[in-house]
């Protein structure tokens, strides 16, 4: 699935959920057993920053390039959200 306006166009800026406490996740992206919880984006490097965890391992933050994302030979869905990350924590079983 490609990425689309539709996909970005609500996410705020980089560091514009900085100091939030229980930031809000925009934008789900899964790609095979990998997941990242978007909760900012910044439109002119394409890039994300937000939780990400691969199969069973410990998750982290860090930002994600949506060029590369783009490139995986694996499909790849976006799903527009706007819940709050303790929310999708539980959802996902997240520690």
């Amino acid at each position: 699935m490609k990425l689309t306006l539709e996909h970005i166009q609500n996410i705020p800026a980089l560091y514009a959920q900085e100091t939030t406490e229980d930031p809000t996740v925009y934008l789900i992206i899964t790609c095979m057993s990998s997941f990242w919880l978007i909760t900012v984006y910044d439109p002119k490097q394409k890039m994300g920053f937000g939780f990400f965890q691969m199969l069973e391992g410990c998750g982290e933050l860090g930002y994600v390039s949506f060029d590369e994302l783009e490139s995986l030979r694996y499909p790849v869905q976006y799903k527009p959200t706007k819940k709050p990350f303790s929310e999708l924590k539980k959802e996902y079983n997240l520690d």
